[in-house]
Order: structure tokens, then C-alpha cells, then sequence
């Protein structure tokens, strides 16, 4: 206990002084103390209560994120209000109560620490006295172990978890033994599958401490010889664990067999599983250790099956009546999922297989959003009707985002679910609201106009797999050439040169791509590196083609006859002054050259139409983007664009991501808020706004923009003296005709492109343009 002291004033110091000194003489067995520790112990009682309570609630109310422990703290305090202090009581029920208290003002300290800064994390109290209330509870449950005169094995159990508690902290040899020792007695005692896990995982934690292999025998057959493993999950996890961790050592090839199987087995496939995250972190582990060409074929196998299902369950993850905010987390910690998925399918020669995976794990943030605006037509008139006043209020709590709405939409989650039940019962019906089919021949259809390139990046491989006809076989192409580490080394180069090249078009100095330091090159120049993206990526694909083409997607032209028949109506929104960022002169250029490109009967007025003001003075505000852009089939947003990574924020929260959004005059138009719109007539965003295509490392798989046929837009910080020349070779050749050509974008977008490059003005000016969509 002598760490614990080094905070501590001098006569708190000599009152644990005194309580370390009767626990030395007591020794570490459970055995009756002596008076003098007895004494001791109630000596420091009132030490820990005055010194740990005050600062924990001042933090409590402090911070927000901590007011659920305000009631749990208050009335842990309520609790020792009611002993008695000075007397030890003799029987072993207050004894545990005490401890129990200790113990829970232990793990809510640890639990406020690990919320806030670390200047809150130094607070007077916070530092030394949690570990001392572990100390004292463990002393309290060795006296009631003690005095135990007919042990049940919980008061082993009891005592055994808090010595588990310090020994992760300080990791002591001699504790991880008694652990052990204590939760073996523990199932002695009550053999029931609560005291055999803890057990298991004793063994597992002293092997880790020893290196014993002998630890891992024995758990294996502990948890083998248990007849409850097969209806408990967390069993399944810890018998997986074990094998997981034999094979690592012994590397026997049937340990990781049943590895496999166990996880395959656990799962469900489809609908809802407690923790797909632990497997999604267990198949990883696998993965990266032991590479898919060593397996067997049952290995094999077994691991595609484990993907098939865990993508599976992304979509109850994501599940239609989610919170948008509390599933994007979820999804954050399946990153990489539908990519490593993808390339074992393709180390087992299954291309086809591995296009199916891939789809199954895409834009699945967006698809969820849409699915409330699902049309019930064709259902009972009544089940119709409250489908759909259920998904009219799902969405407006979600979009409400207030936590006092938690408990009400969980009931009405309950509730849509249920209804959707009833009507999945209905002939025709049973596939309502459920993922789409990602069946391989019905993919295919997007290569009808042309060949579709599929590009697949995972940690161990990079691959492209290529589908030339919606009759044909897939190919696979292993790009050898090239890593995901290479990559994304690339885009961090790619980023520091384009923020370079602005901040020259910005002072009107020459950008120097080439910069040197005693005549070695410290940075590649951007040539270098299109170069090498040429050279070990595309060039192994278009050598396999024969010939360049554009593909598109698959069933992108869905609605596109409404589109042109109604007629196009494009929303123009520019914004020169946004607060606190760099002017940008040439927005106002742009759309003005727009608006003489674009009919003007096609185009929606934001100020006052009969003077044909369409871009007010004052710049654009936030709500009249919003309440115009349903009616907009074609959105122009020519304005700064800020990205927030999902670890943009202090505690790193994937839902950072959903406050990316373009600048204004009065704030910004967040992805958050766009996802919250419903945009039935949505075509074609133009995205002239800098990071608006740059995308998020972590959610590589989930498209965020809801506009259904593409975007062309910028991946970089860039200068916009080129925005609109770019803008109007898109637009001139969209409205050539007297109908809409979704092809007409990307050709147009080249063309531009193609522009400028043959002005030889620098690479970091062209290359920012990207088009997705058809």
C-alpha cells in the first residue's frame, strides 16, 4: 500500500502509516485481524469519505457528460452516512456492504478521471484516494471472507474480483496468483458458469503474466467441460480468446480452426447480435497475424462466412429508427470491414464473391436515413398509416437530438419494429425495409454501359477487380506494385503540396513544386506521385481492358425520366465572406457565369425574383439553403467546405464527421443537417467548396452526400480562380440539350480538366476535381 501514500498530507500519511503497519503484521491471508488494523481501518474511514467526495461531486457538476453519477454518487454517500464508524461490525453482511461501497467509489473516481482533462484529473483527492478505497475494500472482504463460517464461494468471488482490479493496475505477480487461487475456490465452491468465466480468464491473465501454457490447457478444458458454453456468448468469447491465444503460441492448425468455428457458430445471420464488435476485433487479430494463403480450405472458408455474417449485421447496426449520432460510432468500429472482407474473397479466387462484400458494407449511414421515407402504398390502409406516423416521428426525435428524447425513441424503435413485423407477414411484403439484394448477377447490371473498376485497398493487399459486361465473370487484378500504407503516405504528401500551392496563389508567388535542402529532395513533387499512382495502379487496369472507359452505377438512373420531365431546377449558393475565413472573390463569378449558362426558368431565386437577385446581398444564409433545396433537382455550392474527421474532437467522437459542411454567411450547412432533408427531385451537386470529396480515413465506406446520381466536387484546400471555368464546362454540356444526360458530368468535368492542363498550369490545381456517381 506504500504507492498509494506519496499524495498524502502528514497526518493522513501517519493515520495509512498505521493502517499499513497492523495489515503487515495481519499478512495478506484471510485470517482474523488483530484490534490495532481493526482500529486502524476505522481511523481512515473518515479520511477517504472527506477527502474523495467533495472533489468527485464538484467534477460531477462541473462537467455535464458526468451528471448520470450525480444520483449513483449522492447516494453511495446517503449510504455511509448510515454506518455506524467506530465500531467494526460483526457480522459478515456489513462487512461486504462496506466493501461494496469502497468499491463502487473506486470505479466511478476511474470512471469521472477518464472523461476529463487532465488538469480536472489532478483535483485534491482524486489521484491517491481512489486507490486507497481499493485497498480498504479488499481489506474489508478478506475480514468477512474470515469470519465466513460457511463460505458459499461468493465471499472468494468478491475478494477475488477486487484483487483483479489491483492487479491490472500494478500487474503484481503475487496478486494475478491469488487471483487465481480465489476464483478456483470460488467454482469449487458454486460450480455455475458466473464463477467458471472469471476463472478462465484468471488463467488466461496469468498466462499472459508466466507464459504457462499449462494456464491455457486448463481453461480450454474447464470451459470444454461445461455443458451452459453453448447458450452464452460471453462463454463462446472466452473460449474463442483461449484458443485464439494457444494457437499464437503452439501454432497448431486446429487450434485456429476451432478459433473459426467458434466465431462462425456465435454469430447470427442477420438480424441482432449482442457484441459483433468483439468478433469484428478477433477476425482482425486473425487476419493481420496469419495470412489468408496459409490457410486451409475449411479456414478459408469458415473466415469468409464469419465476413458474410458480420456484414450482415452492419445493417441491424444501422438499422432504419437508429440515431443517426449514436450509429455512427458503431459503424466507426467496424472500419475496414467490407475492404478486408473483399480481399479474402479474392485470396480465395472469389471476385465475384468479394463485389457482393464489398456492396453489402457501402453508404450504409445514407441508406438508413432514407429508409423512413420508404412508401407503405399497397399495405392495410391502417398498418399504412401508422408505419408511416411512426417514421414521421422516429425521424423528427432523431433529428431533434436532445437526450431527454433517449427513453421516448427507444419506445418508438420498439414500436416500428413491431409494426414492421406485422407487415413482413404479408404476402409481397417480406422483404420491406430489409437490406437490398447484393447478389452478384444483379451488380452487375452497372457495368451495362461500359466496364466497372473496382478498386479494393486493405491492410495486407490492394487489389482492382473488373466487370466488363453485366453478362461476363468478374477479373482480379493484384495491383503488386502498391500498398495502402504507400497510399495513404501519397494523400498526406498529396494534402501538404496543395496547402503549399494555395498559400502561393494566395500571395501571387510562383508555387515550386521541386524544394530541396543540400541537393536531396525533401518533398516529391506532385507529378511524381500522379505518376506513380498511374504507373502501379491504373495503368495495370487499362492494360487489362485494352482501352479507357467510363463505367457507371447501378441503378444510379432510377427516377432520372421524373427528373427531366418535371424540369431541372438548380439551387445556386454562393458565399464570398464567410465569417473568419479568407475571402473568396470568384464565387460571385462563378454562379453569375452559371446563371447565364442555366434557363432561367430553371433556376431557384433566393432574394427577390421580379429583379432576378438570385444571390442576395448579404450573403446566403443557412435556413434558405434549407428551405429551397427540396425543391432543387441540381445543387451548386460554391463557398469554403470544412471537414471534421470522426477524431476532429477532444474525446475523438465519431460523430465529429457529421459537422462537416459548407462555410456561410450566418454558419454552416452541416452533412448532419443535409442527411435530415428529404430531397426527392435531388440529381446533381456541384461541390465547388474545398475538402467537400476529401472523405474520411475511418468511414472510407459510408458516403454521406444524399444526392442519388453523383457530385463532382474538390478533394483538397485549393485557390477558386479556377472554380469557374471548371463549373461551366460542366453545366454547358449538362444543359446542351433539351434534356438531362447524367452522362453529360463526368465528360464534362474532363473536358474542363483537360482545359487546363493543357494551359500546363500546376498539377495541384487540376487534380483536386473528382466526380463520383454517373
Amino acid at each position: 500500500m506504500s504507492s498509494c501514500i506519496s499524495d498524502l498530507s502528514k497526518e493522513d500519511e501517519a493515520i495509512f502509516q498505521h493502517l499499513q503497519d497492523a495489515l503487515n503484521r495481519t499478512g495478506h491471508i484471510c485470517s482474523e485481524p488483530d484490534q490495532q488494523l481493526l482500529q486502524a481501518l476505522e481511523d481512515m474511514i473518515p479520511v477517504v469519505i472527506t477527502s474523495i467526495f467533495d472533489p468527485l461531486l464538484a467534477l460531477v457538476e462541473k462537467h455535464p457528460d458526468l451528471s448520470i453519477m450525480r444520483t449513483l454518487l449522492k447516494d453511495t454517500k446517503l449510504a455511509w452516512n448510515t454506518i455506524p464508524l467506530g465500531t467494526i461490525p460483526e457480522d459478515v453482511e456489513g462487512l461486504c456492504i462496506r466493501s461494496t461501497i469502497l468499491d463502487s467509489i473506486y470505479f466511478w473516481t476511474l470512471q469521472a478521471r477518464s472523461m476529463v482533462d487532465d488538469s480536472d484529473r489532478q483535483l485534491p483527492g482524486l489521484q491517491t484516494y481512489p486507490c486507497i478505497c481499493l485497498k480498504l475494500a479488499i481489506i474489508y472482504s478478506r475480514i468477512a471472507l474470515a469470519r465466513d463460517k460457511n463460505p458459499d464461494g461468493r465471499g472468494h468471488f468478491d475478494l477475488a474480483c477486487l484483487l483483479k482490479k489491483q492487479s491490472e493496475r500494478h500487474g503484481n505477480e503475487e496478486v494475478i496468483e491469488e487471483v487465481v487461487v480465489m476464483f478456483r475456490e470460488a467454482y469449487k465452491l458454486s460450480p455455475t458458469r458466473e464463477m467458471l468465466h472469471p476463472l478462465v480468464d484468471s488463467l488466461l491473465a496469468r498466462f499472459s503474466a508466466s507464459g504457462a501454457i499449462s494456464d491455457i490447457d486448463e481453461a480450454i478444458d474447464l470451459m470444454r467441460q461445461s455443458e451452459e458454453r453453448k447458450v452464452s456468448e460471453d462463454g463462446q468469447i472466452i473460449l474463442c480468446d483461449a484458443y485464439r491465444t494457444r494457437f499464437s503460441v503452439c501454432q497448431n492448425p486446429d487450434d485456429l480452426t476451432v478459433t473459426l468455428s467458434i466465431i462462425e457458430k456465435a454469430l447470427p445471420d442477420g438480424g441482432q447480435a449482442r457484441t459483433p464488435e468483439q468478433y469484428w476485433g478477433r477476425l482482425m487479430s486473425i487476419s493481420r497475424t496469419i495470412p489468408a494463403g496459409t490457410m486451409n480450405t475449411e479456414q478459408g472458408t469458415l473466415m469468409l462466412e464469419i465476413y458474410r455474417k458480420l456484414l450482415k449485421l452492419l445493417h441491424s447496426v444501422s438499422e432504419p429508427g437508429l440515431d443517426l449520432e449514436l450509429s455512427l460510432p458503431r459503424l466507426l468500429s467496424f472500419e475496414g470491414l467490407p475492404s478486408e472482407a473483399a480481399a479474402h474473397a479474392l485470396s480465395l479466387s472469389l471476385p465475384e464473391k468479394a463485389v457482393e462484400m464489398l456492396e453489402m458494407g457501402r453508404n450504409l449511414f445514407w441508406y438508413q436515413t432514407r429508409q423512413l421515407r420508404t412508401s407503405f402504398d399497397g399495405l392495410p390502409t391502417p398498418l399504412a398509416d401508422k408505419l408511416r406516423k411512426y417514421a414521421r416521428l422516429l425521424e423528427t426525435t432523431i433529428n431533434a437530438r436532445r437526450s431527454a428524447d433517449v427513453y421516448k425513441l427507444r419506445k418508438m424503435q420498439d414500436k416500428f419494429r413491431h409494426l414492421l413485423k406485422k407487415a413482413r407477414r404479408i404476402k409481397g411484403y417480406e422483404n420491406l425495409m430489409k437490406e437490398p439484394d447484393y447478389t452478384f448477377s444483379s451488380l452487375a447490371a452497372a457495368a451495362e454501359k461500359g466496364p466497372v473498376v473496382v478498386l479494393v485497398g486493405a491492410d495486407v493487399s490492394c487489389h482492382a477487380v473488373i466487370i466488363r459486361s453485366p453478362s461476363s465473370s468478374a477479373e482480379h487484378i493484384k495491383l503488386s506494385g502498391v500498398s495502402l500504407k504507400q497510399i495513404r503516405n501519397m494523400t498526406q504528401k498529396l494534402k501538404k503540396i496543395a496547402t503549399r500551392s494555395r498559400e502561393c496563389i494566395r500571395e501571387g508567388s510562383e508555387f515550386i513544386d521541386d524544394i530541396s535542402r543540400a541537393g536531396k529532395q525533401s518533398m516529391p513533387a506532385t507529378e511524381d506521385l500522379l505518376r506513380t499512382l498511374w504507373v502501379k495502379v491504373v495503368k495495370p487496369v487499362i492494360d487489362v481492358l485494352g482501352y479507357e472507359t467510363l463505367g457507371t452505377l447501378c441503378n444510379a438512373r432510377e427516377g432520372l425520366d421524373s427528373v427531366v420531365l418535371s424540369g431541372p431546377k438548380a439551387l445556386l449558393v454562393a458565399e464570398p465572406d464567410a465569417p473568419k475565413l479568407e475571402r473568396l472573390p470568384n464565387v460571385i463569378r462563378e454562379v453569375k457565369t452559371l446563371a447565364s449558362i442555366i434557363p432561367p426558368n430553371a433556376v431557384i431565386h433566393l432574394g427577390d425574383e421580379q429583379v432576378n437577385d438570385w444571390l442576395p446581398e448579404h450573403g446566403t444564409s443557412v435556413q434558405a439553403v434549407v428551405t429551397h433545396l427540396p425543391e432543387a433537382s441540381i445543387l451548386h455550392l460554391a463557398c469554403h467546405g470544412i471537414q471534421h474527421d470522426s477524431q476532429s474532437g477532444h474525446h475523438r467522437y465519431a460523430t465529429d464527421a457529421l459537422r462537416s459542411g459548407f462555410c456561410l454567411r450566418d454558419g454552416d450547412l452541416t452533412v448532419f443537417q443535409l442527411l435530415r432533408l428529404d430531397l426527392p427531385r435531388a440529381f446533381f451537386a456541384f461541390l465547388s467548396a474545398c475538402h467537400s470529396a476529401k472523405g474520411d480515413a475511418s468511414q472510407s465506406d459510408q458516403r454521406l452526400i444524399p444526392f442519388r446520381l453523383g457530385f463532382a466536387a474538390r478533394i483538397r484546400s485549393m485557390g477558386d480562380q479556377d472554380g469557374p471555368e471548371v463549373a461551366a464546362g460542366i453545366y454547358k454540356e449538362l444543359f446542351k440539350g433539351e434534356t438531362m444526360d447524367p452522362d453529360d458530368v463526368p465528360y464534362g468535368l474532363d473536358e474542363a480538366v483537360q482545359k487546363l492542363r493543357a494551359r500546363k498550369v500546376h498539377s495541384s490545381r487540376w487534380a483536386t476535381y473528382i466526380h463520383m456517381g454517373v
